[in-house]
Protein backbone atom coordinates (compact mmCIF):
# COMPACT_ATOMS: atom_id res chain seq x y z
CA UNK A 1 0.00 0.00 0.00
CA UNK A 2 2.72 2.45 1.02
CA UNK A 3 4.80 1.49 -1.99
CA UNK A 4 1.87 2.24 -4.31
CA UNK A 5 1.36 5.65 -2.71
CA UNK A 6 5.06 6.48 -2.99
CA UNK A 7 5.09 5.35 -6.62
CA UNK A 8 2.14 7.59 -7.48
CA UNK A 9 3.75 10.54 -5.73
CA UNK A 10 6.98 9.89 -7.60
CA UNK A 11 5.13 9.62 -10.93
CA UNK A 12 3.32 12.86 -10.20
CA UNK A 13 6.61 14.61 -9.40
CA UNK A 14 8.18 13.35 -12.61
CA UNK A 15 5.23 14.64 -14.64
CA UNK A 16 5.39 18.03 -12.95
CA UNK A 17 9.04 18.33 -13.94
CA UNK A 18 8.60 16.87 -17.43
CA UNK A 19 5.90 19.25 -18.64
CA UNK A 20 7.23 22.31 -16.73
CA UNK A 21 4.05 22.98 -14.74
CA UNK A 22 5.71 26.03 -13.19
CA UNK A 23 6.01 27.65 -16.64
CA UNK A 24 2.35 27.01 -17.48
CA UNK A 25 1.22 28.21 -14.05
CA UNK A 26 3.17 31.44 -14.56
CA UNK A 27 1.49 32.00 -17.93
CA UNK A 28 -2.00 31.30 -16.57
CA UNK A 29 -1.56 33.59 -13.56
CA UNK A 30 -0.17 36.41 -15.72
CA UNK A 31 -2.99 36.32 -18.29
CA UNK A 32 -5.57 35.94 -15.53
CA UNK A 33 -4.18 39.01 -13.82
CA UNK A 34 -4.43 41.18 -16.94
CA UNK A 35 -7.90 39.74 -17.66
CA UNK A 36 -9.35 40.49 -14.23
CA UNK A 37 -10.99 43.79 -15.18
CA UNK A 38 -12.64 42.45 -18.40
CA UNK A 39 -13.82 39.34 -16.54
CA UNK A 40 -15.27 41.40 -13.69
CA UNK A 41 -16.91 43.83 -16.13
CA UNK A 42 -18.69 41.03 -17.98
CA UNK A 43 -19.68 39.32 -14.71
CA UNK A 44 -21.01 42.54 -13.23
CA UNK A 45 -23.02 43.32 -16.36
CA UNK A 46 -24.62 39.88 -16.10
CA UNK A 47 -25.20 40.23 -12.36
CA UNK A 48 -26.77 43.66 -12.73
CA UNK A 49 -29.16 42.24 -15.33
CA UNK A 50 -30.41 39.61 -12.87
CA UNK A 51 -30.80 42.05 -9.99
CA UNK A 52 -27.66 41.52 -7.91
CA UNK A 53 -26.20 44.47 -6.06
CA UNK A 54 -22.62 45.63 -5.74
CA UNK A 55 -22.54 44.49 -2.11
CA UNK A 56 -23.62 40.97 -3.14
CA UNK A 57 -20.72 40.71 -5.57
CA UNK A 58 -18.21 42.15 -3.10
CA UNK A 59 -19.38 39.81 -0.34
CA UNK A 60 -18.93 36.75 -2.56
CA UNK A 61 -15.46 37.54 -3.88
CA UNK A 62 -14.20 38.64 -0.47
CA UNK A 63 -15.09 35.20 0.92
CA UNK A 64 -13.32 33.45 -1.98
CA UNK A 65 -9.98 35.25 -1.88
CA UNK A 66 -7.62 35.41 1.14
CA UNK A 67 -8.28 38.26 3.57
CA UNK A 68 -5.10 40.06 2.50
CA UNK A 69 -6.70 40.85 -0.87
CA UNK A 70 -10.14 41.92 0.35
CA UNK A 71 -9.47 45.65 -0.01
CA UNK A 72 -8.00 45.29 -3.50
CA UNK A 73 -10.87 43.07 -4.67
CA UNK A 74 -13.45 45.49 -3.26
CA UNK A 75 -11.78 48.40 -5.08
CA UNK A 76 -11.67 46.48 -8.38
CA UNK A 77 -15.33 45.52 -8.12
CA UNK A 78 -16.39 49.07 -7.19
CA UNK A 79 -14.52 50.49 -10.19
CA UNK A 80 -15.92 47.80 -12.49
CA UNK A 81 -19.46 48.53 -11.27
CA UNK A 82 -18.99 52.23 -11.94
CA UNK A 83 -17.99 51.65 -15.58
CA UNK A 84 -19.53 48.29 -16.46
CA UNK A 85 -22.58 49.60 -18.30
CA UNK A 86 -20.73 51.97 -20.63
CA UNK A 87 -17.71 49.71 -21.13
CA UNK A 88 -19.84 46.66 -21.83
CA UNK A 89 -22.01 48.45 -24.38
CA UNK A 90 -19.13 50.10 -26.26
CA UNK A 91 -16.60 47.29 -26.45
CA UNK A 92 -18.32 43.97 -25.85
CA UNK A 93 -16.16 42.04 -28.31
CA UNK A 94 -12.96 43.54 -26.91
CA UNK A 95 -14.00 42.61 -23.37
CA UNK A 96 -14.87 39.05 -24.36
CA UNK A 97 -11.60 38.64 -26.26
CA UNK A 98 -9.57 40.03 -23.34
CA UNK A 99 -11.39 37.83 -20.82
CA UNK A 100 -10.69 34.75 -22.96
CA UNK A 101 -6.89 35.19 -22.76
CA UNK A 102 -6.72 33.49 -19.36
CA UNK A 103 -8.86 30.60 -20.65
CA UNK A 104 -6.49 30.21 -23.60
CA UNK A 105 -3.45 30.06 -21.28
CA UNK A 106 -5.30 27.47 -19.18
CA UNK A 107 -6.00 25.46 -22.36
CA UNK A 108 -2.29 25.37 -23.23
CA UNK A 109 -1.45 24.21 -19.70
CA UNK A 110 -4.10 21.48 -19.82
CA UNK A 111 -2.85 20.23 -23.19
CA UNK A 112 0.53 19.74 -21.56
CA UNK A 113 -1.06 18.08 -18.51
CA UNK A 114 -2.95 15.60 -20.70
CA UNK A 115 0.02 15.16 -23.09
CA UNK A 116 -2.14 16.26 -26.02
CA UNK A 117 -1.08 18.01 -29.19
CA UNK A 118 -3.51 20.72 -30.27
CA UNK A 119 -5.26 19.42 -33.41
CA UNK A 120 -8.04 21.98 -33.56
CA UNK A 121 -7.75 24.90 -35.93
CA UNK A 122 -7.03 28.47 -34.88
CA UNK A 123 -10.67 29.53 -35.19
CA UNK A 124 -11.87 26.51 -33.21
CA UNK A 125 -9.29 27.14 -30.48
CA UNK A 126 -10.21 30.83 -30.23
CA UNK A 127 -13.91 29.98 -30.15
CA UNK A 128 -13.35 27.37 -27.42
CA UNK A 129 -11.42 29.86 -25.28
CA UNK A 130 -14.09 32.55 -25.71
CA UNK A 131 -16.88 30.11 -24.84
CA UNK A 132 -14.91 28.87 -21.81
CA UNK A 133 -14.49 32.46 -20.63
CA UNK A 134 -18.18 33.24 -21.08
CA UNK A 135 -19.27 30.04 -19.32
CA UNK A 136 -16.97 30.95 -16.43
CA UNK A 137 -18.61 34.37 -16.17
CA UNK A 138 -22.10 32.88 -16.32
CA UNK A 139 -21.25 30.24 -13.71
CA UNK A 140 -19.82 32.85 -11.34
CA UNK A 141 -22.92 35.00 -11.79
CA UNK A 142 -25.26 32.03 -11.25
CA UNK A 143 -23.39 30.97 -8.11
CA UNK A 144 -23.56 34.46 -6.61
CA UNK A 145 -27.26 34.69 -7.52
CA UNK A 146 -28.05 31.36 -5.84
CA UNK A 147 -26.12 32.38 -2.73
CA UNK A 148 -27.75 35.79 -2.30
CA UNK A 149 -31.10 35.32 -4.03
CA UNK A 150 -31.62 31.56 -3.94
CA UNK A 151 -34.84 30.89 -2.04
CA UNK A 152 -34.12 27.17 -1.87
CA UNK A 153 -30.84 27.72 -0.02
CA UNK A 154 -32.48 30.18 2.36
CA UNK A 155 -35.34 27.77 3.04
CA UNK A 156 -32.90 24.89 3.61
CA UNK A 157 -30.90 27.01 6.04
CA UNK A 158 -34.11 27.74 7.97
CA UNK A 159 -35.04 24.05 8.08
CA UNK A 160 -31.64 22.77 9.24
CA UNK A 161 -31.08 23.38 12.93
CA UNK A 162 -27.58 23.98 14.25
CA UNK A 163 -26.28 24.93 17.70
CA UNK A 164 -24.37 27.75 16.00
CA UNK A 165 -27.51 29.22 14.45
CA UNK A 166 -28.86 29.78 10.94
CA UNK A 167 -25.93 32.01 9.90
CA UNK A 168 -23.51 29.12 10.35
CA UNK A 169 -25.78 26.83 8.32
CA UNK A 170 -26.11 29.43 5.56
CA UNK A 171 -22.33 29.91 5.46
CA UNK A 172 -21.82 26.15 5.19
CA UNK A 173 -24.38 25.83 2.39
CA UNK A 174 -22.83 28.76 0.52
CA UNK A 175 -19.38 27.18 0.81
CA UNK A 176 -20.77 23.86 -0.37
CA UNK A 177 -22.42 25.50 -3.37
CA UNK A 178 -19.22 27.37 -4.27
CA UNK A 179 -17.19 24.16 -4.09
CA UNK A 180 -19.75 22.27 -6.19
CA UNK A 181 -19.65 25.02 -8.83
CA UNK A 182 -15.84 24.86 -8.79
CA UNK A 183 -15.83 21.08 -9.28
CA UNK A 184 -18.36 21.39 -12.11
CA UNK A 185 -16.34 24.14 -13.83
CA UNK A 186 -13.04 22.30 -13.51
CA UNK A 187 -14.52 19.01 -14.75
CA UNK A 188 -15.88 20.81 -17.81
CA UNK A 189 -12.52 22.51 -18.45
CA UNK A 190 -10.62 19.23 -18.12
CA UNK A 191 -13.11 17.58 -20.50
CA UNK A 192 -13.68 20.18 -23.21
CA UNK A 193 -11.04 22.90 -22.97
CA UNK A 194 -8.07 20.59 -23.43
CA UNK A 195 -7.55 18.85 -26.75
CA UNK A 196 -8.60 15.20 -27.15
CA UNK A 197 -11.68 13.28 -26.07
CA UNK A 198 -12.41 12.21 -22.50
CA UNK A 199 -15.44 11.59 -20.30
CA UNK A 200 -16.80 14.25 -17.97
CA UNK A 201 -17.27 11.90 -15.01
CA UNK A 202 -13.70 10.61 -15.35
CA UNK A 203 -12.41 14.16 -14.71
CA UNK A 204 -14.05 14.42 -11.29
CA UNK A 205 -11.07 13.07 -9.25
CA UNK A 206 -8.72 15.80 -10.46
CA UNK A 207 -11.43 18.46 -10.17
CA UNK A 208 -12.27 17.47 -6.59
CA UNK A 209 -8.60 17.29 -5.57
CA UNK A 210 -7.90 20.69 -7.14
CA UNK A 211 -10.93 22.29 -5.47
CA UNK A 212 -10.02 21.09 -1.99
CA UNK A 213 -6.34 21.93 -2.56
CA UNK A 214 -7.25 25.49 -3.60
CA UNK A 215 -9.39 25.86 -0.47
CA UNK A 216 -6.55 24.59 1.73
CA UNK A 217 -4.09 26.88 -0.07
CA UNK A 218 -6.26 29.95 0.50
CA UNK A 219 -6.61 29.08 4.19
CA UNK A 220 -2.87 28.48 4.53
CA UNK A 221 -2.12 31.66 2.62
CA UNK A 222 -4.31 33.58 5.06
CA UNK A 223 -2.33 32.19 8.02
CA UNK A 224 0.99 32.87 6.31
CA UNK A 225 0.19 36.49 5.43
CA UNK A 226 -1.17 37.27 8.89
CA UNK A 227 1.55 35.51 10.89
CA UNK A 228 4.80 35.18 8.97
CA UNK A 229 4.85 37.36 5.87
CA UNK A 230 7.20 40.36 5.63
CA UNK A 231 6.21 41.25 2.07
CA UNK A 232 5.37 44.81 3.09
CA UNK A 233 8.97 45.39 4.14
CA UNK A 234 10.31 43.73 0.99
CA UNK A 235 7.95 45.11 -1.67
CA UNK A 236 6.59 48.25 -0.03
CA UNK A 237 3.48 49.71 -1.68
CA UNK A 238 3.18 46.89 -4.24
CA UNK A 239 3.18 44.15 -1.57
CA UNK A 240 -0.49 43.32 -2.11
CA UNK A 241 -0.02 42.95 -5.87
CA UNK A 242 3.02 40.70 -5.31
CA UNK A 243 1.07 38.52 -2.89
CA UNK A 244 -1.91 38.39 -5.24
CA UNK A 245 0.28 37.24 -8.13
CA UNK A 246 1.88 34.58 -5.91
CA UNK A 247 -1.54 33.32 -4.82
CA UNK A 248 -2.79 33.15 -8.42
CA UNK A 249 0.39 31.35 -9.48
CA UNK A 250 -0.10 28.68 -6.81
CA UNK A 251 -3.80 28.31 -7.72
CA UNK A 252 -2.84 27.94 -11.41
CA UNK A 253 -0.25 25.30 -10.48
CA UNK A 254 -2.92 23.29 -8.64
CA UNK A 255 -5.41 23.53 -11.53
CA UNK A 256 -2.89 22.11 -14.00
CA UNK A 257 -1.96 19.48 -11.42
CA UNK A 258 -5.58 18.31 -11.40
CA UNK A 259 -5.32 17.51 -15.11
CA UNK A 260 -2.14 15.49 -14.54
CA UNK A 261 -3.87 13.52 -11.77
CA UNK A 262 -6.73 12.65 -14.12
CA UNK A 263 -4.33 11.47 -16.83
CA UNK A 264 -2.33 9.29 -14.44
CA UNK A 265 -5.53 7.73 -13.10
CA UNK A 266 -6.73 7.09 -16.66
CA UNK A 267 -3.41 5.44 -17.52
CA UNK A 268 -3.64 3.18 -14.46
CA UNK A 269 -7.15 2.08 -15.44
CA UNK A 270 -6.03 1.41 -19.02
CA UNK A 271 -3.09 -0.70 -17.81
CA UNK A 272 -5.24 -2.70 -15.40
Amino acid sequence: MLNNVLKRVRDLGEEISRISVTTHASSISYFTFISIVPILTICISLMTAIGLSEQDVVSFFVTVVPDAFSEVVETLITDAFASSGLAFSLSTLTLIWSASKSANAFRVGLNAAYAQEETRGTIAVSFTSVVAGLITDVLISATIYLIFRGRALQLLANIIHSPRGQDAVATFLNSLLTMAASVLWLSACYTYLAAGKRGLIAQLPGAICATFACGALSFGFHLYVDSFSNYTLLYGSIATVALFMLWMYLISFILVLGGIINRLISQEHSAA
